[in-house]
């Protein structure tokens, strides 16, 4: 077997590798992101607000305080190297029908990032109740 050949192979093992363990883990955001997810407001560490995302089964009910601003459609779109948190059907606030990057995602907290309106905007969540 020739060197180019054999370090051809070696480099595309070495990629696949690299593309499918992170494959692995964004299968599991659809599991992991059911439940109800308080957000962190970051622009206010002073606010007392309570801000809770809960999804479940491809719906999405946001509610402040005591207050039920409606829901929408979500599902997640996995590509090679991201995934999205798709929403849709949003009424009261335009700018979340959009597809989010999932920057993280485990157990404990979420954090999307939208570009949508000409501005990044981001929010961060800790997990609230399952």
């Amino acid at each position: 077997m020739s060197k180019i050949l054999k370090y051809s192979l070696i480099a595309f093992v070495f990629v696949a590798i690299v593309n499918v363990f992170p494959s692995c883990k964004k299968a599991e955001y659809p599991n992991l992101i059911q439940g109800t997810w308080r957000r962190d407001i970051v622009e206010d560490m002073n606010s007392t607000e309570l801000e809770l995302w809960k999804f479940e089964s491809g719906k999405l009910t946001i509610t402040i305080g005591n207050l039920n601003r409606g829901s929408a459609n979500y599902f997640i779109k996995n590509k090679i190297r991201r995934s999205y948190l798709t929403i849709t059907d949003y009424q009261d606030i335009n700018a979340y029908n959009a597809d989010w990057l999932i920057r993280d995602l485990d157990n404990d907290k979420l954090i999307i990032i939208n570009d949508k309106e000409g501005g990044i905007l981001t929010k961060e969540f800790v997990k609230y109740s399952d």
